[in-house]
């Protein structure tokens, strides 16, 4: 019987993992579960709003088709309901009121919020951290499953969206003698600035460094538990975040106007197939949460009720029954779209288009401008116009729920300028 584990880490940026390349904050758990599992380079989340990504994990409707749809979706539509249908349990356990209170979640059999701490200073012990009290829930639900029962936890932690209550020797990791004196703060900043003060973003940098570090401490103790448990050998395991956390870049810390920026957009996707199959895989596919529900769907064999209405994205990975072809893998669309109230963004393999709503554009050079520092858009005219068209293309598509195949990308938007 087919079961799944999904953990979304809200506000977890990729590039604050050692396993996407950060060299600087220590991750050991989540290195190890990405040398465990299939890993994509370049997720990037569609919407910086909570309930347009939920919504997104599970219906795979994209944020920007959610826009414009006539109305919320039925619980009955959504993948929890799905699996309720169909006999599956499924439960929703988090400690963030704005997903328990999703109008989807009622789909869910179970839904346990766990309440949030008082964490006005740092906590003494790891143990005493709300990322740990979500785990620990989550593996108390876990331990009462039998080995070959079937069902799907989605644990949901608010993290870094929520205090940053790691114990005070997390930061200290992070910080030289002749650096500024480490923030006593929990409540995470929210700021714009075109010009922050270097002390303060890097003690604001240390903070959140200080916070993952605690987070990869949590989950070791969660995965090694989960690995104790007798356990079936057709478990999915998935780790991703709805957003990630600007800190500086761009001019922003923390939530602000969610300027659609690397920083913001880029998320981890792992997904651990049972008895680690395709392991160390490194997918360079673009990718958005659309995908998760799915290779979800997927895994539970389910059919997608809503496909006369839309196109389903692609699944992360083959039929279950192909998962030993290694040379296997879903098309990309070379394309990923993304939206806030005030703001588009667009991204192909070679380009990344950043839009507001005045049409006035930016243009960054991909996959080597990796945080959008250099803007070339007064440079290449002739790219941010094809960009913008393609941009247009995909909001119509979303909008009229299209299901042709994508067309191919124009090849200056697929591979760039030699």
């Amino acid at each position: 019987m087919p079961r799944a584990i999904v953990i979304v880490v809200d506000r977890l940026g990729s590039g604050f993992l050692g396993t996407y390349g950060n060299t600087w904050v220590i991750t050991p758990a989540i290195n190890r579960f990405a040398s465990e599992s299939i890993l994509w380079e370049h997720c990037l989340s569609d919407s910086p709003q909570l309930a347009s990504t939920c919504h997104t994990y599970w219906t795979g409707m994209h944020s920007m088709q959610l826009a414009t749809a006539a109305g919320p979706q039925s619980p009955s539509s959504g993948l929890p309901g799905q699996l309720a249908n169909a006999d599956i349990p499924t439960v929703l356990i988090s400690d963030e009121l704005d997903v328990v209170n999703h109008p989807l979640v009622t789909g869910f059999a179970e839904t346990i919020l766990i309440p949030e701490k008082n964490n006005d200073v740092g906590v003494d012990s790891i143990e005493e951290t709300q990322c740990a009290s979500v785990l620990a829930y989550a593996l108390q639900w876990l331990e009462k499953q039998p080995a070959d029962a079937s069902f799907l936890a989605w644990i949901h932690l608010r993290a870094m969206q929520g205090p940053w209550d790691a114990p005070h020797s997390f930061r200290e990791l992070f910080h030289d003698e002749e650096d500024p004196d480490l923030p006593t703060w929990t409540i995470p900043p929210e700021q714009q600035n075109k010009s922050f003060d270097p002390d303060d973003l890097l003690s604001v940098t240390q903070a959140y460094a200080g916070q993952i570090s605690a987070l990869d401490s949590c989950l070791d103790v969660f995965w090694q538990t989960l690995d104790e448990l007798p356990s079936a050998d057709n478990t999915l395991t998935a780790l991703t975040s709805p957003r990630g956390f600007p800190l500086g870049q761009h001019g922003r810390v923390g939530a602000c106007d969610h300027p659609l920026y690397g920083e913001l957009l880029n998320v981890p996707c792992m997904l651990q197939l049972p008895n680690q199959q395709q392991a160390t895989k490194r997918i360079q596919s673009l990718v958005q949460p659309g995908n998760l529900y799915a290779t979800l769907l997927q895994w539970f064999e389910q059919q997608d009720p809503l496909t006369e209405q839309r196109t389903l994205p692609s699944t992360l990975i083959p039929a279950p029954a192909n998962l030993a072809n290694n040379g296997h893998w879903p098309a990309s669309t070379s394309r990923a779209v993304a939206l806030s109230h005030q703001q588009l963004a667009l991204r192909t393999p070679a380009w990344f288009l950043h839009q507001t709503m005045d049409q006035k554009a930016e243009l960054y050079v991909k996959p080597d401008d990796r945080w959008e520092i250099n803007d070339v858009a007064n440079r290449c005219p002739d790219i941010v116009e094809q960009m913008t068209e393609q941009l247009q293309l995909c909001q119509k598509r979303f909008q009229d729920g299209c299901q042709d195949p994508w067309p191919a990308l124009p090849e200056l938007l697929a591979v760039g300028l030699e």
